[in-house]
C-alpha cells in the first residue's frame, strides 16, 4: 500500500486508498503535477477518444452489414418506387450530404430559414479545439416566436400547419416527432428526427465537420441556438439503439458527447452500453481509463476524477474484461470492486430481471443480505441512487443471459464472504469491504439533493411510451393525421 505523506492524517489515507482502488491519485500534490506533465497529452487523449467518421454515422449502412446489402437495398427500391422523386443520380449527390440518415424524396427542398453557425475559431492552439455556434437570423426568430404560439394553443393540428409555412424549422420538427413516437408511429417519428438533424448539418460551418470528426469541436449546449441539435441526436441515439443499430448509436453518441464534455443529454449514461453491445470492449476500457483525467469545461481544459466513481463504469469495466480478457480472474477482481463499491445498483439491476431470478434460491439469500438488501431503505444519496436506477433501466438486458447471471453470482458471493469476515483481500488490492464502502461515502456524500434531475429514467429504456406527460401543453390532443406532414417538393436544392 502506498506510502502516506510526512504529517499524514485522514485526508492522506483516503487518497492512499483511492489511489489504490482505482488507480487515480487525487492528492493535492498529484493534481498539480498531474497538470503541468500531462498538459497536451491528456488533452489529446480524451478528443481522440471522442474522434468519429462521419461517413459511418447512417443507420442504414449498419442494416446492411446486420442484414445484407442486397435485402436494404430492395426495402429501398421498394421506398423510391412508392414515392416517386427525383432521379439517381441527383439523390447520389444528396447522399453524399447526409451525415446521420438517407436523403428522403418526400422532404422538401432544403431552405435554411435563417439558421446557420458562426466559429471562433481554435481557441486552445495547444489541443487545437475550436469553438462553434448556431445562430438566428430575424425570419428563423419569427418562426420561433410563432412556434411558441402554436404550442400554447394547445393544437397539434397548429404545428402541423407551422410546419407548412417553415418546413425546416427545428424545434417544429422536434416537437412533432415527439408526438409521431407517444403516438407510436417510431418509424414517422424517426424520419422527422433524421430530417431534424439535416437541417442542422446544412447550417454547419465548412471547418465543423473536420473539428467535429477530430473531437475538437465545441458547441455550448447551454444556448438557447444549441440546444436543438443536442436534443435531436440524443433522440436520435435512443432510436438507433431501439432499431439494433448499436454500434452507430455509439459513434453519435460520441459525437454528442464529444461537443460538450460537461454531457448535457446523459450520454456518459449510454455510452458504455453502446459499446459493449457492438464488440467495442477494448475502446470502452481506454476510454475508463483516460476520458476522466480530461475534459473541456468553461473554455480550458480541466482535471476531472475516474469514471470508476460511476456504477455504469465499474460494472461495465468488469463485463468488457469479462469479455476479451485472457484472464477471468481479472475481471472477477473488478466486478467484486464494483459490487463492493455499488452494491445498490447490482440489487436494481436484477429486480428489473426479475423474471430470471425470482425462482432462484441463491439469489433470494444473497439479495437478503445487509450488503445487497434495499427492500426497506434508500440510498443516503439521492444522486447515486438515481443513476443507479439509470444504469439498471439501461443495461439490465446485457446481465440476462444465464452465463453472466451465474458469474454475477458467483461474485456476489465473494462479496458477501468478504463484508462478513472483515479481512482485506488480495484480489481487492489488500483492501477490506469496508473501504470500499468508506470510498462510495466520500464520493456520493449522504444528500436528498440529486444532482441529476435533468435525466429521466424513461429516457434511457427501450419500451416506448404511449402518452405524454400530463403537463405537456399537446397532452390532451394527439397528433393529427400524418398525411398533413407531407410537403409538396417544389423544385431542386442546387
Amino acid at each position: 500500500r502506498a506510502g502516506k505523506r510526512d504529517g499524514g492524517g485522514s485526508d492522506d489515507e483516503f487518497d492512499a486508498l483511492v489511489r489504490e482502488v482505482t488507480g487515480l491519485d487525487v492528492s493535492a500534490a498529484a493534481a498539480e503535477n498531474a497538470t503541468v506533465s500531462r498538459g497536451k497529452s491528456g488533452a489529446t487523449a480524451a478528443s481522440s477518444l471522442l474522434c468519429v467518421d462521419m461517413r459511418n454515422m447512417k443507420a442504414e449502412d449498419e442494416l446492411k452489414r446486420i442484414f445484407g446489402g442486397k435485402v436494404i437495398s430492395a426495402v429501398e427500391a421498394e421506398e423510391v418506387g412508392r414515392l416517386g422523386g427525383r432521379t439517381a443520380a441527383f439523390r447520389a449527390k444528396l447522399q453524399r450530404r447526409c451525415t446521420f440518415s438517407a436523403y428522403r424524396d418526400q422532404w422538401s427542398t432544403y431552405r435554411s430559414g435563417g439558421l446557420y453557425m458562426v466559429t471562433s475559431g481554435v481557441v486552445d492552439a495547444e489541443s487545437g479545439m475550436s469553438d462553434f455556434s448556431f445562430a438566428w437570423k430575424d425570419d428563423y426568430a419569427q418562426a420561433n416566436f410563432d412556434f411558441e404560439i402554436a404550442v400554447g394553443s394547445h393544437d397539434p393540428n397548429r404545428l402541423f400547419s407551422l410546419l407548412n409555412h417553415y418546413p425546416w424549422h427545428l424545434e417544429t420538427l422536434l416537437r412533432i416527432s415527439e408526438l409521431y413516437h407517444y403516438s407510436g408511429q417510431a418509424q414517422e417519428s424517426s424520419e422527422i428526427l433524421e430530417r431534424c438533424l439535416y437541417a442542422c448539418e446544412r447550417a454547419w460551418h465548412p471547418n465543423f465537420t473536420a473539428a467535429a470528426s477530430s473531437g475538437l469541436a465545441h458547441l455550448d449546449a447551454s444556448q438557447p441556438e444549441n440546444k436543438p441539435m443536442f436534443e435531436a441526436l440524443f433522440r436520435h441515439v435512443i432510436a438507433l439503439t431501439r432499431r439494433g443499430c448499436h454500434k452507430t448509436a455509439l459513434e453519435c453518441a460520441k459525437l454528442c458527447l464529444g461537443l460538450d464534455h460537461t454531457d448535457p443529454k446523459g450520454m456518459l449514461h449510454m455510452i458504455s452500453y453502446f459499446a459493449l453491445r457492438s464488440g467495442e470492449e477494448e475502446w470502452l476500457l481506454r476510454f475508463v481509463e483516460d476520458f476522466g483525467h480530461k475534459r473541456w469545461v468553461g473554455g480550458k481544459w480541466e482535471l476531472h476524477g475516474s469514471l470508476l466513481n460511476f456504477p455504469d463504469f465499474a460494472y461495465s469495466k468488469a463485463m468488457a474484461l469479462y469479455t476479451i480478457a485472457d484472464d477471468i480472474k481479472v475481471a472477477d477482481a473488478e466486478l467484486l470492486k464494483a459490487m463492493l463499491t455499488y452494491p445498490y445498483a447490482l440489487t436494481a439491476t436484477l429486480m428489473r430481471l426479475e423474471a430470471a431470478v425470482s425462482s432462484d434460491k441463491d439469489w433470494k439469500e444473497i439479495l437478503a443480505h445487509e450488503h445487497f438488501d434495499f427492500s426497506n431503505c434508500a440510498l443516503d444519496s439521492r444522486s447515486l441512487e438515481h443513476v443507479s436506477d439509470i444504469f439498471a433501466t439501461r443495461h439490465h438486458l446485457l446481465w440476462r443471459p444465464d452465463p453472466i447471471l451465474h458469474w454475477a453470482k458467483r461474485v456476489a458471493r465473494s462479496a458477501i464472504q468478504l463484508v462478513d469476515s472483515m479481512k482485506p483481500s488480495d484480489m481487492i488490492d489488500g483492501l477490506t469491504a469496508a473501504e470500499f464502502v468508506t470510498i462510495s461515502l466520500q464520493n456520493w456524500p449522504a444528500s436528498e439533493e440529486n444532482d441529476f434531475t435533468h435525466l429521466v429514467d424513461d429516457d434511457f429504456t427501450d419500451v416506448v411510451k404511449r402518452a405524454l406527460p400530463e403537463d405537456d401543453p399537446l397532452a390532451a390532443r394527439g397528433p393529427n393525421d400524418p398525411d398533413h406532414f407531407s410537403d409538396d417538393d417544389d423544385g431542386d436544392e442546387f
